[in-house]
């Protein structure tokens, strides 16, 4: 019975190495996680460019466009 069961077991250690090996071998061969620092290179550019054309827009905004259309509404203002 006992050496039943020590057969079972090793069996089962066996047929895990088997599936194991492959999968560690097949892991260190890849390098497909180059590309999540990539994306995350990516992803940091675009917020930084975004966020100065926003702040730019928002300049824009408050510098000339308000300014002028506040001087425009004063002056239709003005005449009447």
């Amino acid at each position: 019975m006992k050496e039943q069961m020590l057969r079972c077991v090793i069996g089962v250690q066996n047929k895990i190495k088997e599936v194991i090996q492959p999968t560690e071998i097949l892991t260190l061969k890849t390098d497909g996680g180059e590309a999540y620092v990539d994306t995350g290179v990516k992803v940091i550019i675009a917020l930084i460019v975004g966020g100065l054309l926003l702040g730019g827009f928002v300049l824009l905004t408050k510098g000339t466009i308000l300014t002028s259309l506040n001087t425009k509404i004063t002056a239709m203002f003005a005449t009447v």
